[in-house]
């Protein structure tokens, strides 16, 4: 858990008569500055996604060779393009620095640091995969480099992660803490800027600044907190428009709400604020921004313009926002007053269904209450998803229903740790895991839609198949389709953890954890696959408990364009389907005919049914029904919904017809 911290007002530390920097804590973030730095906070993965490593382990107390940067950073009236760094914490400006950070921190200004530096000093590198590692995030003009000392310590035992990055345009410095391991607060540092050796900004509690982050091994960014340091004197009124809140993707004739997350960076607590937003470089809409809480000193809010945005024409439309005008007065800092993104406007997509995969063990301990907040917290909250759970074989004994599929799917992702969680292919983190996170990956649209039909089991042959529909060109090559059968839920892999039920246990994977290649698709077309398996000599403990799990995957970048899932059902026998069973409609999609396949107790007492278009309205109707009940009747090619009504309820069930 993280330490409770209370953010505090503007801090300036100066021994010069005019500020030229100024310091804002923002402890309790729960996110990194802009949210653009969103990678792993683990040295092992910094290098697979694009981070360049400079020091490591065996580093000594020498500096780094000039570090080219990206843009150019603006620092003590000067214009740099490289910097020089060294394993204490301490990053300068000053070419060639002839004096080494002491072992001992000390505050600030001290005659250990070289002029022009940025520092969390008082870090050295005594553990494996410790390193100094830089990379640059976000486009152009708002691009952020950060550097970050990975796994160092500031004493023996515990590691700790922190990083200083560079923003461009509004010439913010950011001193992140993003990880601690070991114990809480076991952090005891100096953390802020020394221009000269008479001139230097530091937080107050330098040198014995501590950490806030407490997570050990959270390996994201949802626990940490940082400090902006400012060119000038402190700002009574400066609103820090971070970035977007606004969905990426609408539809064409749409009118959507324009948001945007403002941090406030001055002393000033604020109540009223300017927004304004343009399209494409078209005319500008300003109006008094909706704010739902004032902003104290260091607090975030999302505000949102009151005039809908719409949106006639397909394609991406590009988005200037900015908010000014904090209490009617004059905004002090305007260079953090803009942001710019894009919209995707498509002129058809459909709802996405979201994709869970969890890869955990009945041997592995903390999987318990990782289960627990997944099945009994998050998705009982959670409509329109697909759940799959891969057993694994570690920690010993491992669970007793692993098979080596399961292990083949979590080298897919590179798993290599449980309990672990992805949402449509992306790593979650459990700790800190919301109904938020699944809202974010069910806004992003699918341009394909997806249905398992006729999913039945006869004895152990499960038959049915997933039906396609692709909206959009996609063009990618390396689409594959997975299909996964599991068990909803399972008692006999009882190991080592304590749990007693498991849920969505896969069985199978067809034909194998390898899927099958579809390739690019075109707009339009409809693909049907055949399912026909047999369950024999699997860990199946009941037909009648198992489900259809299908997905289209990209296999890199990792992406989930679809899913699907269906309950398989038990055979249509001469006695009929069974009381309370799922309206069915076969084939899907259809070029003419189809048959209804009608439980038992809506065929009792006055059955009816009727064929709906898209617009809700009826196009025909029949008391004439069976088990299997034929519908003959032309209409274009649509989405329609078949509902049979009876004495004993209603059903309802959807059906394609295509071209």
């Amino acid at each position: 858990m993280r330490t409770p911290i209370l953010t505090i007002a503007v801090v300036a530390c100066t021994l010069a008569a005019t500020a030229q920097f100024h310091i804002v804590p923002v402890l309790d973030a729960g996110e990194n500055p802009r949210d653009l730095n969103r990678d792993p906070e683990f040295s092992i993965y910094m290098i697979d996604s694009g981070w360049v490593q400079h020091l490591d382990q065996n580093a000594t107390d020498a500096w780094t060779p000039p570090i080219a940067l990206p843009f150019p950073v603006a620092f003590n009236g000067s214009s740099f393009t490289s910097f020089q760094a060294n394993q204490s914490g301490v990053l300068t400006f000053t070419p060639n620095p002839w004096v080494q950070p002491a072992e001992t921190n000390y505050a600030l200004p001290s005659a250990q640091l070289p002029n022009n530096s940025v520092c969390v000093w008082g870090l050295y590198f005594n553990h494996g995969g410790s390193g100094l590692y830089t990379k640059t995030f976000g486009t152009t003009p708002h691009r952020q480099f950060w550097a970050t000392w990975c796994f160092a310590s500031s004493d023996d035992i515990s590691f700790t992660y922190w990083s200083i990055a560079f923003e461009e345009t509004t010439g913010h410095i950011y001193i992140a803490d993003q990880k601690t391991g070991g114990a809480p607060d076991v952090t005891s540092l100096t953390v802020g800027v020394q221009v000269s050796a008479t001139e230097a900004y530091q937080v107050p509690t330098s040198p014995n600044v501590a950490n806030v982050t407490g997570a050990a091994y959270n390996v994201d960014f949802a626990d940490n907190g940082y400090y902006v340091i400012k060119p000038g004197t402190t700002h009574s009124l400066d609103a820090f428009t971070e970035q977007e809140a606004t969905t990426a993707y609408a539809q064409v004739g749409s009118a959507i709400p324009l948001r945007a997350e403002v941090r406030n960076l001055g002393t000033q607590t604020i109540t009223d604020l300017m927004m304004h937003y343009r399209v494409d470089g078209g005319a500008v809409q300003s109006a008094n921004a909706l704010m739902f809480a004032p902003l104290a000193t260091g607090a975030m809010g999302v505000l949102e313009h009151p005039q809908l945005c719409t949106f006639n024409t397909a394609g991406t439309h590009n988005i200037d926002l900015w908010c000014n005008a904090p209490n009617g007065g004059i905004d002090q800092w305007p260079a953090n007053d803009t942001i710019h993104f894009t919209i995707a406007v498509e002129d058809t997509f459909v709802v996405r269904t979201t994709l869970f995969e969890m890869f955990t063990s009945s041997s592995c301990g903390p999987c318990v209450s990782a289960n627990t907040q997944l099945d009994s917290v998050i998705l009982p909250q959670v409509d329109n998803y697909c759940l799959i759970k891969y057993q694994q074989s570690y920690p010993a004994p491992g669970d007793p229903y692993f098979i080596p599929t399961a292990s083949t799917r979590a080298g897919h992702y590179g798993v290599n740790g449980i309990p672990q969680l992805m949402i449509d292919a992306t790593e979650i983190s459990l700790q800190f895991f919301t109904v938020d996170d699944v809202a974010d990956h069910q806004d992003i649209p699918s341009f394909m839609s997806m249905d398992i039909v006729d999913a039945t089991f006869t004895g152990t042959l499960v038959t049915g198949s997933v039906e396609i529909e692709v909206l959009k060109d996609l063009p990618q090559t390396d689409l594959r389709l997975q299909i996964a059968i599991v068990e909803k839920l399972t008692t006999g892999n009882v190991s080592t953890n304590g749990e007693t039920e498991f849920h969505h246990v896969m069985m199978k994977m067809l034909p194998s954890a390898s899927g099958l290649i579809i390739g690019a698709l075109s707009n339009g077309q409809s693909l049907s696959f055949s399912i026909n398996t047999g369950m024999a000599g699997t860990f199946v403990e009941e037909m009648d408990d198992l489900a259809i799990v299908a997905w289209v995957e990209e296999i890199m970048p990792k992406r989930i364009l679809q899913s699907a899932c269906a309950d398989v059902m038990g055979a249509v026998g001469i006695s009929g389907i069974e009381d309370g069973a799922q309206l069915r409609v076969l084939p899907i999609p259809t070029n003419g005919p189809f048959t209804v396949i009608v439980p038992a107790d809506l065929l009792r007492d006055s059955p009816r049914l009727v064929l709906f278009d898209a617009q809700s309205r009826a196009i025909w109707t029949t008391t004439q029904l069976s088990e299997r009940t034929l519908v003959d009747v032309a209409v274009a090619p649509g989405v329609y919904t078949v509902v049979v009504t009876s004495g004993n309820g209603q059903r309802s069930a959807r059906v394609i017809v295509g071209r």
